[in-house]
């Protein structure tokens, strides 16, 4: 009887990135880590992107990282994010493991030594490795309390109305969980504003979560029968926070919700998603009415969008998380 081949995970390792330490040895240690990712047998290496500027790679501070740009734009599946810095005499040496497909942070690697270079080279890189082929690549399967669970689906995204700025097209979303509130998710407390895009996103991230994608969020919006409101298809200026004059505690609004109870897409405040407007701009989309917005402003197709680095009262956010089948 023969062996069954294991099949190995398609990954990309990004260049190391350093503030402390020159191109030539961040790129002495890429050559050694991908070897010792060979070495462990459980990611396929692919070349990297297209056209990938390794300089440029390298000058890139890891913060500027957006893998909900590159869910979008690319084909990878896992990504290895790794970086070294030189601290006085010790060396600190992080990567990170992310699901692309799924946006998902896998696994986090962190160890600091005063050592001999040549130990990072030859122990701590193969340590990096050991670990990450051992990670656990699966997701969980059911949501964390406070989340609503969407199975994977096709919908009908977008509307024919110019206003909204979203073309109609079928669109395919993976199982995912989405916060039952606004930020922080706790009925009765003040929904959270004047949060940049990135300090949403990292708050997310230290929960375990990430920022909704659009389409996710108008799937959650319109629920399982493509609604324009998450209540109906006909405006109801009572039902949600809308045409007001301020934020209202999360859940005061008890009928704004559609079948699936996730409350307040429709008013309140306009919420942060992860999306790029478009491959060209740098702006973040922006989806859901606010305590401010008309009948037309407050439909699930609306989308706009503003700067990462806006802060502003009347944008807050809810997270997302990817879970498996």
């Amino acid at each position: 009887m023969g062996y069954k081949a294991i099949k190995k995970k398609p990954a990309v390792s990004l260049p190391f990135k350093s503030t402390s330490l020159s191109i030539a040895v961040c790129k002495m240690l890429d050559e050694n880590l991908t070897g010792e990712l060979v070495k462990a047998a459980r990611f396929d290496l692919r070349n990297r992107y297209p056209d990938f500027d390794m300089d440029i790679a390298l000058r890139m501070p890891v913060e500027n990282l957006d893998i909900y740009r590159l869910a979008e734009l690319s084909d990878i599946q896992y990504l290895i994010v790794p970086q070294i810095e030189k601290i006085g005499d010790n060396f600190k040496l992080t990567a990170e493991l992310f699901d692309v497909k799924r946006i998902t942070a896998l696994a986090r690697y962190e160890r600091e030594c005063n050592c001999p270079f040549e130990d990072v080279v030859f122990l701590m890189l193969a340590d990096l490795a050991d670990q990450f082929s051992k990670c656990k690549l699966e997701l969980d399967k059911e949501c964390p309390a406070g989340m609503v669970k969407f199975e994977k689906s096709n919908y009908t995204m977008g509307s024919s109305i110019k206003y909204d700025n979203n073309p109609v097209g079928t669109i395919m979303v993976n199982p995912f969980c989405i916060d039952q509130y606004e930020y922080p998710n706790i009925p009765g407390k003040e929904p959270e504003a004047e949060k940049s895009w990135r300090e949403a996103n990292q708050i997310c991230a230290k929960a375990g979560k990430r920022l909704c994608t659009e389409f996710e969020w108008e799937h959650a919006c319109r629920g399982k029968f493509n609604l324009l409101y998450p209540y109906g298809n006909q405006y109801d200026d009572h039902r949600c926070n809308t045409e007001g004059t301020k934020a209202e505690r999360i859940g005061d609004r008890v009928d704004c919700h559609g079948e699936a109870l996730v409350y307040d897409m429709s008013g309140n405040l306009n919420e942060w998603t992860g999306s790029n407007w478009d491959a060209n701009i740098q702006n973040k989309v922006i989806r859901g009415g606010g305590w401010f917005s008309s009948e037309k402003e407050a439909r699930c197709t609306l989308r706009f969008s503003n700067n990462p680095d806006t802060r502003a009262k009347a944008i807050g956010f809810r997270c997302c998380k990817s879970i498996d089948n």
